[in-house]
């Protein structure tokens, strides 16, 4: 993976416990979950949180019975649980669980799927300049990128909250960390948790520049009526 990915996916993963720790989070309690094939039962929301799970546990029940939680897998991504084979159902599943409010991106959904139902939500890209580097003699090489955090409100006052949250973490962290992801991602391909998963920095970059652009123009579709960008520039110098 090369550095322009890693520091994509830093910022996401940043974005995410971000909102976490803000509260953007919301609880569904004792929700019954759909069965949709075998073992596998479906909640009404995904995107569950799972960077706390002592205080953002998940909790299943199987006829108002709490299920030791060795008798299956939950997939956060999807927000499903999953029975293990030798666990027999006896009747109607019900669950406890938080899920994330925002749905975060790493690139813009296409015109076709993008609807109201998907707000708010926000979506970190490279800027149109996406790197800049030079070398400084022998032994420095200094990277430059450019990027933007676009956010779409369902209100102008969502959009002013998220917003001031996104730019006060930014104005605030000079130093923005890119991970070095040598033990994989938080979550694994089943959407379970990583429990190998470590955090480690492999470098910070320093923050410039943010600016806020809020996006007026006329016709605007009803996804784009509140909709700030936030550029801001990530520079680092490394010396080898």
């Amino acid at each position: 993976m090369n550095d322009k990915r890693k520091l994509h996916l830093s910022l996401y993963y940043h974005l995410k416990n971000l909102f976490v720790d803000q509260g953007y989070i919301a609880q569904s309690k004792n929700e019954e979950l759909t069965l949709l094939d075998g073992k596998t039962y479906q909640a009404n929301n995904d995107d569950w949180v799972y960077q706390d799970i002592s205080k953002y546990p998940v909790t299943v029940y199987d006829n108002n019975i709490e299920v030791d939680p060795i008798n299956y897998t939950r997939n956060f991504i999807k927000g499903t649980i999953t029975f293990n084979d030798t666990y027999t159902v006896q009747g109607t599943i019900t669950a406890d669980y938080y899920y994330n409010q925002i749905h975060i991106r790493d690139a813009y959904p296409s015109k076709e799927s993008f609807t109201v139902s998907d707000l708010p939500m926000a979506v970190i890209i490279p800027g149109q300049v996406p790197r800049e580097g030079a070398f400084l003699g022998s032994t420095a090489h200094w990277n430059r990128y450019n990027y933007d955090i676009d956010f779409f409100g369902r209100t102008n006052s969502e959009m002013q909250d998220v917003t001031d949250d996104i730019e006060s973490w930014l104005l605030h962290n000079t130093l923005i960390h890119q991970l070095n992801f040598a033990s994989g991602f938080p979550l694994l391909d089943t959407g379970e948790i990583n429990t190998l998963y470590s955090s480690g920095v492999e470098y910070s970059l320093y923050r410039r520049d943010v600016i806020s652009v809020p996006f007026i123009a006329e016709g605007a579709t009803e996804v784009e009526k509140y909709r700030t960008a936030i550029s801001f520039v990530l520079e680092d110098v490394r010396r080898f």
